[in-house]
């Protein structure tokens, strides 16, 4: 059953979310660009592959800061309509949907970095564990099972590096009820604008202070950092996008502009700095589904890329960082051959993972949810 039309060119989905196609599209290209700068930082320092140097992706970490303000827009735009009513948001369905959203892929994915790698191949273990003494612990296993690997608890040490900004994810979730109703508190367009500027403000001058400043900062306070401000810059740009929707023309303009920006700044170091702005902008700008950008984002390709990004942004870098070691004494040739089949193994399990587990578990979990509450 086609789904109703939103106000903006969007679609309504269940609980009166609407499904914004440039949105989903964002998502995947910048899941390919973060996977892209992990091929590019293990073609140079594991594989020593010259070529490699000269690709445009040594940025590509910045785009998980476009995931923060995406992941503040969307849940904005998902339960705008019960942040507003007297009775705000039912913090019971909220809390179990994102747990069944993040949980149980992120489980599965870890125990196939189990079986496939931990148990199949101790000489990766032994080489991962070379670039830090805790990764593949005990410890580390049991918190990034629960996401917890950014909540400035005891131990250090990774099983899967990416999880890190889904631990940090999780606070800004825990966060969301209260900081999305201050936000829907707000009843002029101009005033959650500046709002979501003035937060991505604070970032900057946070990484100034701090000396963060065009550095992948992934650590405890950097990484929440980056979290908190660019997830309240999301939400308060949502919350100016539903007050803007009779005057959405220049926008689609202002995104077109943010994108050429980025891309021209794409491998500049120095860029990095303005360019959780010129995401702010480019989300806002194509959320109208107007407009060069919103179009381009809106294609069937990337589409289906942003359909499989959480997949992918799951499963791409220890398949990254086993050709690092496996391929490492090999040949020119095959070195850049095993990369290229790295990051096209990474897209066909990911692309497997969402049809095979991550759709239908979705849709069973909706279905258990709200009988669940219903009986309660």
């Amino acid at each position: 059953m086609q789904g109703l039309q939103g106000p903006f060119g969007g679609q309504l989905g269940q609980a009166g979310r609407m499904d914004i196609r440039s949105l989903t599209g964002i998502r995947g290209i910048a899941a390919i660009w973060v996977m892209l700068f992990h091929a590019q930082v293990v073609g140079e320092r594991h594989l020593a592959l010259s070529w490699v140097s000269n690709l445009p992706f040594r940025e590509g970490w910045s785009g998980v800061d476009l995931f923060f303000v995406l992941s503040g827009f969307v849940l904005m735009l998902a339960h705008h309509k019960e942040l507003i009513s007297a009775r705000g948001i039912y913090l019971p369905r909220f809390a179990l949907l994102r747990a069944f959203r993040v949980y149980p892929l992120s489980f599965l994915v870890l125990m196939l970095i189990f079986l496939c790698l931990f148990l199949a191949d101790r000489g990766f273990v032994e080489w991962y564990r070379g670039m830090g003494s805790d990764n593949f612990s005990l410890i580390a296993f049991a918190k990034t099972a629960v996401l917890a690997t950014r909540w400035f608890l005891p131990g250090g040490g990774e099983w899967n590096q990416p999880v890190w900004s889904l631990s940090v994810e999780l606070l800004g979730y825990a966060a969301f009820p209260f900081l999305g109703y201050c936000a829907a508190k707000i009843s002029r367009a101009w005033v959650a604008l500046l709002a979501s500027i003035v937060a991505i403000i604070a970032l900057a001058l946070f990484q100034i202070v701090s000396g963060r400043v065009g550095i992948n900062d992934i650590g405890q306070f950097g990484s929440v950092a980056r979290m908190l401000f660019c997830f309240v810059a999301g939400l308060c740009a949502c919350r100016a996008y539903f007050l803007k929707s009779d005057q959405s023309g220049r926008y689609p303009l202002v995104a077109s502009i943010s994108l050429i920006g980025i891309v021209c700044t794409a491998g500049l170091q120095q860029a990095a700095i303005f360019r959780p702005l010129l995401f702010l902008l480019l989300v806002f700008g194509i959320s109208f589904s107007k407009g060069f950008a919103a179009r381009v984002f809106a294609s069937h390709l990337s589409y289906f890329l942003g359909r499989i990004s959480f997949p992918l942004y799951l499963v791409h870098a220890m398949i990254l960082l086993w050709v690092g070691y496996k391929f490492s004494a090999s040949s020119w040739e095959v070195k850049s051959l095993a990369l290229c089949t790295g990051l096209i193994s990474a897209t066909i399990l990911a692309t497997f993972l969402h049809y095979t587990v991550e759709m239908p578990f979705q849709s069973y979990a909706r279905s258990w949810i709200s009988k669940v509450l219903s009986r309660a």
